[in-house]
Parts: structure tokens; sequence; C-alpha cells
């Protein structure tokens, strides 16, 4: 009959903007994997991102994370906002990504995501997990760490960070100024955090 052709029809246009709608919806649940998806071009597929992020002291992509919405970095925050797909650093729980899991979440876990050593590593690893990048991405970014590397030698530097305490050799500062052959002077000389 009409009645159930027009219902069919209507199921069907409805499913297919649900479908169009269920575009992949990103997230990540650390501020280093943040600092990833702020590089990303398509910012349409990012569900948000940590209030770190926004913070000028902290983060150098702070005026574009502050376009998009503010995620808490938990599980229950996440699937409220519908994502579809998380980068997570190698600290988070096995516990965590079981949950993520269940709920259908597709997971990429990146390594030191703030790490320059793993730039490359860590975009193959983005690219298979569907998100586009130029197809050189990694050999750019290998590329950049050779013209880096070395260009100091032996020399020591300390941070200062904002909030007034000497950066760690896993800041990301740090991680890429001992690529670039300087010492960490809190390392060699100790350093107070307070």
């Amino acid at each position: 009959s009409d009645t159930v052709r027009h219902v069919l029809k209507s199921i069907m246009v409805l499913s297919y903007l649900f479908a169009s709608d269920a575009t992949a919806k990103l997230a990540s649940l650390s501020f280093c994997a943040d600092q990833w998806l702020l590089y990303y071009d398509h910012q349409e597929e990012i569900a948000g991102f940590g209030y770190t992020s926004s913070d000028d002291n902290l983060s150098p992509m702070a005026e574009k994370a502050r376009q998009l919405p503010v995620l808490q970095a938990n599980v229950e925050d996440i699937l409220a906002q519908n994502v579809t797909k998380l980068i997570l650093d190698q600290y988070v729980p096995a516990f965590v990504t079981h949950i993520l899991k269940r709920d259908h979440i597709k997971t990429v876990r990146l390594n030191e995501t703030g790490n320059p050593i793993f730039w490359a590593s860590n975009l193959e690893k983005l690219m298979s997990f569907g998100l586009s990048f130029p197809v050189n991405a990694p050999k750019q970014a290998q590329k950049a760490l050779e013209t880096v590397k070395g260009l100091f030698q032996s020399q020591s530097v300390l941070i200062i960070a904002p909030r007034g305490y000497g950066l760690g050799t896993d800041h990301p500062a740090m991680q890429w100024l001992t690529w670039a052959g300087l010492k960490s002077w809190k390392q060699h000389n100790g350093w107070s955090y307070k």
C-alpha cells in the first residue's frame, strides 16, 4: 500500500540522514594527544579538547583550541559527546580501553605523544587510523628532526615554566632541546619543582 511505501521511504531517508551525520567525531584523553588533533586540518571532525589545551600558558595552539568545545578527560564525557574515534597516549589504563571498545569507540594509542622522536611513527599510526594527513607527512617529520639533531653540543639549558618551575626531561620543549644536543641543566645540577 501507499502508506507502507511512504513509511519505508521515510525510514530510509532518516537512516541516510543519521548515517551521513555519523562522521567521525575525534577526541583524545591527554593534553599531548590534543596537540596532535589541533594540527589536524579537519576541525569539523573534532568533538573537542581538554581544558588545558586552551590555556595560553600551556598550549602553543590555545587560540585554535578555544574555537572548539571543551571536553573533560573522562570516559563519561567522551560517551556523552558521541565520540567515535579516540586518540590515547601510553598512560591510559587498559580498563579504560576495555570500556571504550565495549561502547564501540575506536582507539589508537600513540607512543609518547609529546616526544618529537616519535613524530613519524605517530603520524603513520594516525593515518592508518583514518586521519588524513599528506602522504609524505611522516617523511617530512623525520627530515625535520634530522635537521635539528645535534645542532648544539654539550650545552645545558634550564627552561622555567610560566608557573615558576623548571621543566623536566619529559616535557616536549626539553625533548626537542635534548634532541638538538642540549643537556637538561635541571637533570645535571638539580632543580626543585617548587
